[in-house]
């Protein structure tokens, strides 16, 4: 058994026992977002072009060729605009309590180089990708995805030398000379796409690190062996942090049972998943192309090298367990969060009952179960498949696929069972949380509307038989919290289930999924509370009157606003910029772009001033004057945009609408608008007609060149607008058009727009 697995079931027990010492200060039972504290670091402070360009002037000044210069200087522009947008885009961390303990760990790491203390800052990446980096500018970046997972603090400390490592010898450099792949245009791929291509290095660069970074932790009281186990986190980092056997079967009963059929298609695709995986496991490690050492032969190196060396007096923890049992506990409510914004539904309903086992039920577990089983069954009778939505059953290893697979092979009206039943479950444990309640009873329209389900059927339902079994609700929760002795695995640990004598279904099987659940009585109230009219549903149509007056209001829209806008709050206005010779030519201006971000913002402010119109702009670009509020503000706001994208539909309740309620409250308003801008410059091609006419003509030479010499510009502008109490998109605004972008233009568009949005149709 993995050492790791009884080490948590111990420290489990030191967690109940003591349980206000650590996270004291955090209410883990209404868990909130994490935000940063303190002041804002001085990188946050200093505009990324004034940085690039002093990278620049140092780079110029170099006794170098011209071929390196260059290289290093579009490295030195490549790498200083993905750190601003790490650190203005809302995915990081500082002052809190995960990275304050993360930079205690690499401040120890570094006791013996004093030197690099002072040019690396440490801060938490809100990825859920389990991984670190350290960037050419001496920024760390631990995610949340790793800390979640790590089970000491020596292996953080392995983990932070090794990146360190590759932070001295200047690698992810010198992968920009040598490699072609690593300068490809990576504009429009997700952040962690970035950066893993900006920081993807060689086998030989891996194995240096490696050396080197064991060497660094020789030199302080860490136990190397740890790192071992750090390897093995991230050998396995496609399971879950930790595991116990959950199928559909766990939420069965005496009368509600999944038919055998529905079983045998279940375990057949996950026969099919552990297959293709064991293929590609088996081909990954004889791949004779591979350019990153396989973590199992840099584990047997480590092992190696550990047995030679003696560790008498190396320690596990420095710091402290109960500093790092609350990191980790925090860590693991963050990647929570992290699922629920990526909309990976599948894997937090997973989730939701391994912190149920770990932590103790709490109303922020029940919510982020609640949540995953609405959002599932959401996308499911909206038609989405969801492989999108955290049930990907090959990519899902270990024992979250059961469940996962299991969701994914339900129909809309089986689906709709379910989650009734777990929902219900839910709903009677916290009766008066208003998200709770707010997710049962939307659930319970979506279900009638969509699935086209009566609710009496459930309540009208009678076993086909006699039955003897307790349906107390001491009972079902014992039955639910039923486990293995060992419930809670570290390792890919694979059970089969047992199965049980089940009395025989009569007509559709979920229709029993309600039967013998606890307050019944409370049950048959809210449905018939809930209950809609069929008929109506089905009979009701717009007569041809109430279509020619919504046709008569449509025209009378715009000589009136919308009495339900009540000002707007504008995320920094987005841009990109490229410039090029023709349209497959082009390349990202980030210089140019900068200022053109930066009048945008004025110019939409001025436009507000002008027309008095009651904007707020969450900005999140680096100036002397940021503060941390205004970080965390933006950081909330676009948490909950970015769910609201994740979520192709815009029908659905959002999981950090229970924040960012908080965040809007003090402007007034709960419309949130996002913009942006796609601007390209091209020089025009040679106009050869031209060209003679201007030689034959010679007067009109200088009308062709000025006319030759000319750039023209293309813009695309888009902006929506969402409600964040109702979690609707209620504005889409898209144009492009052959035109420069310049203040008059930029004014003329932000009326425009303002204005549109003001008389918006619908604004709820």
């Amino acid at each position: 058994m993995h050492r790791a697995f009884i080490k948590q079931l111990c420290w489990s027990a030191v967690v109940i026992l003591v349980g206000p010492a650590i996270g004291q200060n955090i209410d883990f039972a209404q868990y909130k977002p994490a935000i940063s504290q303190g002041a804002v670091p001085a990188s946050l402070k200093r505009s990324t072009t004034s940085t690039v360009q002093e990278n620049i002037r140092k780079i110029k000044s170099n006794k170098a060729d011209r071929k390196t210069k260059r290289l290093e200087q579009e490295h030195s522009i490549r790498v200083g605009f993905v750190e601003e947008e790490l650190l203005t885009g809302g995915q990081i961390l500082y002052g809190e309590p995960m990275s304050n303990y993360v930079e205690k760990v690499g401040l120890k790491v570094l006791e013996s180089y004093p030197e690099l203390s002072e040019k690396l800052q440490f801060y938490v990446l809100r990825s859920h990708v389990p991984n670190a980096y350290t960037t050419s500018g001496g920024l760390v970046f631990v995610s949340i995805g790793l800390l979640a997972r790590i089970e000491s603090e020596a292996q953080l400390a392995v983990v932070l030398a090794h990146e360190i490592q590759h932070y001295v010898k200047r690698h992810s450099l010198q992968t920009f000379k040598d490699v072609a792949d690593a300068k490809k245009n990576l504009d429009g791929e997700a952040l962690e796409t970035k950066l893993e291509q900006l920081y993807r290095f060689s086998k030989d660069q891996e194995l240096e690190a490696d050396d080197l970074g064991y060497e660094m932790i020789s030199k302080t009281e860490y136990n190397l062996e740890e790192g071992i186990y750090g390897f093995e986190v991230l050998k396995y980092s496609a399971y879950p942090f930790l595991e116990t056997p959950i199928a559909i079967d766990s939420f069965a009963s005496e009368y509600y049972f999944f038919p055998d059929a529905l079983r045998e298609k279940i375990g057949k695709e996950i026969q099919k998943a552990d297959l293709d995986n064991k293929k590609s496991d088996e081909k990954d490690l004889i791949d004779p192309n591979r350019t990153h050492p396989h973590l199992d032969m840099r584990i047997l190196a480590l092992k190696g090298r550990v047995e030679t060396m003696d560790m008498s007096g190396k320690q596990i923890y420095i710091i402290g367990k109960p500093a790092f049992d609350e990191m980790q506990k925090i860590a693991r409510h963050e990647l929570l969060l992290l699922f629920m914004r990526r909309a990976d539904h599948g894997r937090t309903l997973y989730l939701s009952r391994i912190f149920e086992i770990l932590y103790g039920p709490t109303p922020f577990v029940s919510r982020v179960k609640s949540m995953s089983i609405y959002a599932l069954l959401n996308h499911k009778l909206s038609g989405h498949d969801l492989d999108k939505y955290g049930c990907e059953v090959s990519s899902n290893r270990g024992m979250w696929r059961p469940l996962t697979a299991g969701i994914k092979s339900l129909d809309a009206k089986e689906l709709s069972a379910f989650s009734m039943r777990l929902l219900w479950l839910e709903y009677i444990k916290y009766p008066t949380d208003p998200f709770i309640q707010k997710i049962w009873n939307q659930s319970l329209r979506t279900i009638q509307q969509k699935a086209l389900l009566e609710l009496k059927a459930f309540t009208e339902y009678q076993p086909p038989s006699t039955d003897t079994t307790d349906y107390s609700a001491t009972a079902i929760q014992e039955k639910l919290d039923e486990t293995p002795s060992n419930p809670l695995l570290s390792r890919p640990n694979r059970r089969s289930g047992t199965s049980t004598q089940r009395a025989k279904q009569t007509g559709p099987y979920y229709l029993a999924a309600m039967f013998g659940l606890p307050e019944v009585e409370k049950l048959k109230l809210e449905f018939a509370k809930a209950a809609l009219d069929f008929t109506e549903i089905a009979g009701k149509r717009d007569s041809r009157e109430q279509v020619a007056m919504a046709k008569e209001k449509e025209k009378l829209r715009f000589q009136r606003s919308n009495p339900d806008y009540s000002g707007l709050v504008l995320m920094q206005p987005r841009l990109t910029q490229f410039s090029g010779r023709n349209f497959s030519d082009n390349e990202r201006n980030y210089f140019a772009e900068e200022k053109s971000k930066l009048l945008i913002t004025n110019i939409w402010k001025e436009v507000a001033r002008v027309s008095k119109d009651d904007l707020h702009i969450l900005e999140n670009k680096a100036k002397s004057d940021m503060k941390t509020e205004d970080i965390n503000r933006f950081t909330q706001v676009n948490d909950w945009i970015m769910e609201r994208l994740n979520n192709d539909t815009n029908e659905m309740i959002l999981f950090y609408s229970q924040y960012v309620s908080e965040v809007m409250k003090p402007f007034g308003t709960t419309l949130v608008a996002w913009t942006g801008y796609d601007y390209v410059l091209y020089k025009r091609p040679l106009d050869i007609n031209g060209l003679m006419t201007s030689i034959m003509f010679f007067p009109y030479l200088p009308v062709y060149l000025y006319f030759q010499l000319q750039t023209d510009g293309f813009t695309k502008q888009y902006t929506v607008v969402f409600n964040t109490e109702s979690s609707k998109l209620v504005f889409n605004y898209n144009k492009e058009r052959k035109v420069k972008l310049q203040n008059d233009y930029i004014k003329a568009h932000v009326y425009e727009t303002l204005y549109e949005i003001r008389h918006a149709k619908q604004l709820r």
